[in-house]
């Protein structure tokens, strides 16, 4: 006899006959159960529990008992107004009220408990002013009334259940009295029928605030999503609002794992969390391994390993409506002719076919793809030379809608910064494709960092480090106290952006001594983990912090130095860095400052030309050795943030700064041919036409046209 014997015995009459179960019960059998389901406010029931004067309205029976947890809470007001808000989403609210006659006949338990109580009261009595709704909570047109409710459920032997079918709702939202009574007991029944079940905390009272707490910090998180009022409200409007944003990506033909990653960052912002990390959350870490210190090579891990450029960035922020890495900076060579080169070279120096892909936007991929052609050997074989990233709609900074620009639409649309580099490879099935093909390892970095190739020496350490993910790290100087930083939350590395420090603490963030090391945007995946990764993630997006900018709809039209201006608008960004949170045992590396040269800005761009960078024998643009490791700083008048006025102001070519530490230039200046600067240096004109500053060596100094 099996051990169970027994054990079915119990439940089989007489053990001869198994027990009959009912099905009936559910409203959505477990496969199709909705409990976590994103609300659809077309599908959402707000469910008002015994909103009546016995218990809401002075007068009432039950009132004084009530008061307390309801003047703390405000429940009466914000009941009204979720309801109101529910209504004007489309949702449907429903009344619930408790109902007895004068002789308590149809009372179902009036010999104990709270019902023995409602008995012996006079409680809820049909026809009384006790027993009507509060003016404050009264149904509007078209609200529909449960009838039947006795006991404390209010499903069972009423129309409740029927209601909710027939208008296909899949969340219940529930409220009312007495919180650790009836909203709990059709909670447990809700929950276990199938719904999506949301409790609003501050939209319920009961009878003292230690059972208030009880359950709406307790039993309420076991069977329902508790959640106050106003963070239900900001549900609400992000449903409302993601209407028109998903139909305007599905028309875009944009797949699911993008729309879903645009979902992820949309509902950050529209929650009203704060996107910050503050000081008082993170520590700094005080020690890195040092690239110097390697020392391993094994050149047969360059067969499972591929070599991704990001190539995205339009560089709108400097004017540019092409691909920044189309910009030329050296010897008639651009970004891209130096990427094709290095890849070039790390394949002639090591005998080894390296595997090279881009990661484009739709902005840069035709451009980009055209530029490239010449390079005949560039793509690798079996894999295609590019996939494309996603892009994101941009949000109008007042009201949160998608931004409209008739006269361009392709502005209503950007990148979502390059953290969307692990949806766009789900998406794109890149993912999918390089793990197929044997590929297990990825070098990531920006098309404008001429500095970062394929190191034989990182990549050994990085395979036989066993980590999920790597970040290469620099030291940081005054230069860099504005960029993102590295940092600690208890074990686990994360990465804290500008846009994501509090203003109060900015101080705190630019201090170098404090957090001493950048990310290079320079990254190390591991392939195998990461598809782990986006597996377990809901819809295939990572939890990456969320970053907000501000724009104009037209970058070019910025309201700045004189020019038109377009609407503001929120471009929604993660960082790819940022994934260095969401892989438990990730690491990082401290990288000479060799390995870092990008191009944000005409500040950066006016210093790569310049002879403070070379270009090495394997096509590597980097600091020369006599800057000792620190970029010369230059500001440039916001006048030159855009590249054709860069190049009114070089226009025979970049100025000596192999020598400079710091350059700043004010108004309108014209370089004459043959000038060096030294030191630090500041060149100004306050005029309205521009001044030539004539050729010559200036060494700290400031000079004035």
């Amino acid at each position: 006899m099996s051990f169970l014997s027994p054990i079915t015995n119990l439940f089989s009459p007489r053990g001869s006959k198994k027990p009959t179960i009912k099905s009936e019960f559910l409203v959505f059998p477990p496969a199709n159960a909705k409990g976590g389901t994103d609300i659809d406010p077309s599908k959402t029931a707000m469910v008002c529990i015994e909103y009546q004067n016995e218990f809401a309205t002075e007068g009432g029976k039950l009132y004084g008992a009530v008061k307390g947890v309801m003047d703390t809470t405000g429940m009466l007001a914000k009941s009204a107004a979720m309801a109101d808000a529910l209504r004007a989403a489309g949702g449907t609210v429903i009344f619930a009220p408790i109902l007895f006659k004068a002789d308590a006949s149809d009372n179902p338990n009036k010999g104990m408990g709270i019902l023995g109580g409602c008995a012996a009261d006079s409680l809820f009595t049909e026809g009384t002013w006790n027993a009507e709704f509060c003016k404050e909570m009264a149904p509007k047109e078209g609200d529909p009334i449960v009838v039947g409710k006795k006991g404390l459920d209010a499903f069972p032997n009423t129309n409740l259940e029927e209601i909710l079918v027939s208008k296909g709702i899949e969340t219940v939202v529930l409220c009312g009295f007495l919180t650790n009574c009836c909203v709990e007991s059709t909670m447990r029944t809700a929950y276990e029928k199938g719904f999506n079940t949301i409790t609003l905390t501050d939209c319920c009272a009961t009878t003292s605030a230690e059972g208030q707490t009880a359950a709406t910090t307790g039993t309420f998180g076991m069977f329902s999503q508790p959640m106050a009022a106003d963070e239900f409200g900001k549900k609400l409007e992000f449903a409302k609002l993601w209407v028109g944003y998903e139909k305007k990506m599905k028309a875009e033909g944009l797949n699911p794992t993008a729309i879903a990653a645009f979902k992820y960052t949309f509902e950050k912002l529209t929650s009203g969390v704060s996107l910050n990390i503050g000081e008082k959350d993170i520590q700094p870490v005080d020690s890195l391994p040092t690239y110097d210190s390697l020392t391993e090579e094994k050149p047969e891990l360059f067969a499972k390993t591929v070599m991704l450029k990001l190539n995205g960035g339009l560089g709108t922020g400097m004017g540019l409506d092409k691909a920044k890495s189309l910009l030329e900076l050296k010897d008639g060579n651009s970004f891209l002719d130096f990427i094709a080169k290095q890849v070039g070279s790390v394949r002639e120096t090591t005998g080894k076919p390296l595997a090279f892909m881009l990661m484009n936007s739709f902005s840069t991929s035709k451009d980009t793809l055209e530029a490239l052609a010449k390079y005949k050997d560039l793509k690798s074989e079996g894999l295609p030379l590019e996939f494309v990233q996603n892009k994101a709609p941009k949000v109008m900074a007042d009201g949160f809608a998608p931004a409209d620009w008739p006269e361009n639409p392709t502005l209503e649309w950007c990148p979502p910064g390059h953290g969307d580099l692990y949806p766009a490879m789900v998406g794109s099935g890149a993912l999918d494709m390089l793990l197929e093909k044997g590929f297990e390892y990825m070098f990531v970095s920006n098309s404008d960092n001429l500095g970062a190739t394929m190191d034989l020496k990182l990549l050994t350490w990085f395979a036989d480090s066993g980590k999920p993910f790597a970040m290469e790290c620099a030291a940081r100087t005054a230069a860099d106290k504005k960029g993102g930083h590295l940092a600690l939350k208890g074990e686990q590395m994360l990465l804290r952006e500008a846009a994501q420090c509090p203003d109060e603490d900015e101080a705190e963030f630019q201090n170098t001594d404090k957090y001493k090391f950048f990310n290079t945007n320079n990254l190390w995946l591991n392939l195998k983990e990461l598809k782990a990764a986006m597996d377990k993630a809901k819809d295939a997006v990572l939890p990456l912090p969320v970053i907000k900018n501000g724009k104009t709809v037209d970058p070019q039209k910025d309201g700045k130095d004189g020019r038109e201006k377009s609407p503001k608008v929120l471009q929604l960004e993660t960082a790819m860095g940022s994934a260095i949170e969401c892989f438990p045992g990730a690491g990082a590396i401290l990288i000479p400052r060799t390995r870092f040269a990008p191009v944000k800005t005409t500040n950066d761009m006016l210093a790569l030309m310049s002879d403070a960078y070379e270009v090495t024998d394997d096509f590597r643009m980097v600091l020369k050795a006599e800057c000792a490791g620190v970029p010369p700083d230059v500001k440039l008048d916001g006048k030159y943030k855009f590249v054709p006025a860069l190049k009114e102001l070089v226009p025979n070519g970049p100025p000596s700064l192999v020598g400079c530490k710091k350059l700043t230039i004010v108004g309108k200046v014209v370089f004459a041919s043959g000038v060096v600067f030294k030191g630090t240096v500041k060149v100004s004109n306050s005029g309205d036409e521009a001044k030539e500053l004539a050729a010559g060596e200036y060494a700290d100094t400031e000079v004035t046209l």
